[in-house]
């Protein structure tokens, strides 16, 4: 198995601000944090991408990321955040352990969205509607 810092942290081999962690998941802060609070929530089995773990593991991964948000944005005493999640090198994913980020948004912070380094792009209504029907037309094909 590739060295994966994630998979470290599960083992205690490398350093993390643990907030939560179960039989299942683990939550630390950021090492990077775009805001303060900033929070990783990974499972502890090594998965790369969200498309790579179960739909039951994820179910209760997402009922863990409520919990520990909940807590984290009491805590921080804000109600807005971000939940980011990437999957593969061209979404940006810079550690290839599945993972989620829990952004606290403060009153007046900048979202990211707002900035210009997210570029939008145009499509045509026709090609958008050409799109809808080909991915509505695949769940079918299921």
């Amino acid at each position: 198995m590739v060295c994966c810092i994630f998979c470290n942290i599960v083992k205690k081999e490398s350093p993390a601000r643990i907030i939560y962690e179960d039989e299942f998941i683990m939550a630390f802060l950021d090492a990077s944090p775009l805001s303060k609070g900033h929070t990783l929530v990974i499972p502890k089995q090594h998965y790369a991408t969200l498309l790579d773990i179960s739909n039951l593991e994820l179910t209760q991964l997402m009922t863990k990321i409520q919990f520990i948000t909940t807590n984290l944005l009491n805590v921080l005493k804000v109600t807005d955040f971000n939940l980011l999640q990437n999957n593969g090198p061209s979404a940006s994913q810079a550690v290839h352990h599945l993972h989620f980020h829990i952004i606290p948004r403060p009153p007046g912070s900048l979202s990211w969205l707002h900035n210009n380094a997210v570029k939008r792009i145009n499509i045509s209504d026709a090609l958008q509607d050409e799109l809808c029907l080909q991915i509505n037309q695949n769940y079918s094909s299921k």
